[in-house]
């Protein structure tokens, strides 16, 4: 606390005290342990404006003013943890829905035994899993040496099949 009752008196103002506009300045630190996150400060023109109780009522609101900066510190911290919790979360969401169904694609390609229902169903599943608009699978044709349609999402079914 710094608690200056005149300035034209104070050897720390005399030098500047006919350029200050003040006569009595009362500091109080804004302090949360030994961290000063800085000061408040009121001024009078009138020399020996505070009192004793005025001292003690701004280092009271200096000591409020830093639970204040400290909770709301603590209040953005909280809040950038909890997006950065929110988007850890949806991430993992989205990896397990993409682990379910590539569990899916694999219990299709073991569980059907017609080879082409078996690719229909994957591409169904395919299109699922990359949450396109379509998705077609084709096959090589060794004797004529291109791709041929095997099967095809109802968005490409009559572009590909």
């Amino acid at each position: 606390m710094i608690h200056v009752k005149d300035t034209k008196e104070d050897p720390r103002f005399i030098r500047r005290g006919e350029s200050l506009n003040f006569r009595s300045l009362l500091v109080a630190p804004v302090q949360s342990g030994p961290e000063v996150m800085g000061t408040i400060s009121v001024v009078s023109a009138t020399p020996f404006a505070f009192s004793d109780p005025d001292e003690r009522l701004l280092g009271t609101f200096g000591s409020q003013a830093a639970v204040a900066l400290e909770n709301a510190r603590l209040f953005s911290e909280t809040r950038s943890q909890l997006e950065e919790l929110t988007v850890l979360h949806e991430n993992l969401r989205e990896r397990e829905q993409f682990l379910t169904l590539l569990q899916e694609i694999t219990r299709v390609a073991l569980e059907i035994p017609n080879f082409y229902e078996m690719l229909q169903a994957l591409a169904e599943r395919l299109n699922e899993l990359f949450r396109a608009e379509g998705c077609y699978i084709t096959l090589w044709d060794e004797v004529r040496q291109t791709t041929i349609p095997a099967a095809a999402t109802e968005f490409v079914r009559n572009s590909f099949l």
